[in-house]
């Protein structure tokens, strides 16, 4: 293991240290309609969970429950699951496993379903990996799936089963809701919400839902990033048949400025994000002296010099430690790819007469970083560039330019 990787696994492993568990406020109801107030620890499931956990206190030690014991628990403010026994068609959606069968095939399960809407007509979901369901109940019936299934056709091209939509329009209905509004519903979390919300607000003119969708705000945020590079770069050059010899441009710093849109995954506590990060940099090193020995045998100095800016584009996946509500430790990594622009290292004799020009074209590589940022506005960031070959045209020559940032950001919206 080099000394850079194993910095990189102890930063990693050092930063979970700051990870904090939040136990928020929120409350269960047990089998016999008990309903106990405590904080339960919010992990944002992504997926329908079957256990959580809980403090009678934010001092007391940790319990765990589960849905065997318990009929509904909730973070308020944030989540509520209800335990139902109901039917549920577990077919698969990839086009690889479908069946040629229309109809859903139902099997009874105890599940706890989250609440997406509570009003005269509930809509409820399930999650469970690459599975997604939809249930309902209107005026406290017996919930229900809404019923959407993917099948294959004899002339193996791929058929939709919508009942969902004559569910809708039969059980879920007022006399503002058309057709129209109906068949432009398709199965997804969020137009099934705007239709639940939409049909209790026709019900109740004062009907407000438990918790409406986050706003682009809370999804987005779109951060100016300028910094500073500390770059080595070294150039292996074919001078002759009989000898190679390598240049090495040193340490130089350089600039850089980057744009970044980061995307919050909406799940466990926002800690999960992807982001994107066109950045503009600028390298340039002078008057780089080599002797060499050509076939002559005469002894000549050759003077190089390096210019290159490019474009870099990284895509990467970053991790949050929140430290309290107002600072946090994130890591991230990176896939980055380069596109130089009128780049190149030129070489010279010491006369001034034109040696060899070669163009930079480079190839991809990767970035890991971990930073500091303050009120979701102000950040700062250190960043490990692993090496990148800056001459992928040539079969017989090589540079590799490797690279540490040091990055400020300052979030706009």
């Amino acid at each position: 293991m080099t000394l850079r990787t194993a910095l990189i696994v102890s930063l990693i492993i050092s930063l979970k240290s700051f990870s904090q568990i939040k136990f928020e406020k929120g409350y269960f109801i047990d089998n016999n309609g008990i309903k106990t107030e405590c904080f339960i620890k919010n992990i944002d499931w992504n997926y329908n969970p079957r256990t959580f956990e809980y403090k009678a206190s934010q001092n007391a030690d940790p319990k765990n429950n589960t849905i065997r014991n318990v009929s509904e628990f909730s973070i308020l403010g944030e989540s509520k699951y209800k335990r139902f026994k109901v039917s549920i068609d577990r077919s698969s959606n990839r086009i690889s496993k479908l069946r040629m069968i229309r109809e859903p095939q139902f099997k009874e399960e105890t599940l706890f379903l989250k609440v997406l809407v509570e009003g005269e007509a509930s809509l409820f979901s399930y999650k469970e990996n690459n599975l997604e369901r939809f249930f309902y109940s209107v005026q406290n019936s017996a919930v229900e799936q809404l019923i959407y299934k993917l099948y294959k056709l004899e002339d193996n091209k791929v058929g939709k089963n919508n009942r969902f939509r004559q569910q809708l329009w039969s059980e879920v209905r007022c006399e503002n809701i058309t057709m129209g509004q109906v068949e432009n519903v398709d199965y997804y979390k969020n137009d099934l919400k705007r239709y639940f919300i939409t049909y209790n607000s026709c019900i109740d003119p004062n009907y407000k839902n438990i918790k409406e969708n986050r706003s682009l705000k809370e999804a987005f945020r779109f951060t100016l990033r300028p910094g500073i590079n500390l770059s080595r770069t070294t150039l292996d050059n074919n001078l002759t048949s009989r000898r190679r010899e390598e240049i090495d441009y040193g340490t130089n710093l350089g600039a850089r400025i980057g744009f970044e849109a980061e995307y919050i995954f909406p799940f466990n506590k926002n800690k999960w994000s992807a982001c994107i990060e066109p950045t503009f940099q600028y390298h340039k090193v002078d008057q780089k002296e080599l002797t060499y020995i050509p076939s002559s045998l005469i002894l000549n100095t050759l003077v190089s010099s390096m210019d290159y800016m490019s474009i870099e584009i990284p895509l990467g996946i970053r991790h949050s430690f929140f430290m309290n509500d107002h600072s946090r430790i994130f890591i991230n990594a990176a896939y980055v790819v380069d596109i130089p622009l009128n780049s190149k290292f030129q070489l010279n004799l010491a006369n001034g007469n034109s040696f060899e020009n070669l163009k930079i074209s480079s190839g991809q590589n990767f970035a890991f970083g971990a930073g500091y940022n303050y009120k979701n506005k102000y950040s700062v960031e250190f960043r490990f560039l692993t090496d990148r070959e800056l001459l992928i045209d040539f079969v017989n020559k090589e540079s590799k330019h490797g690279t540490l940032s040091f990055i400020f950001g300052y979030t706009l919206f």
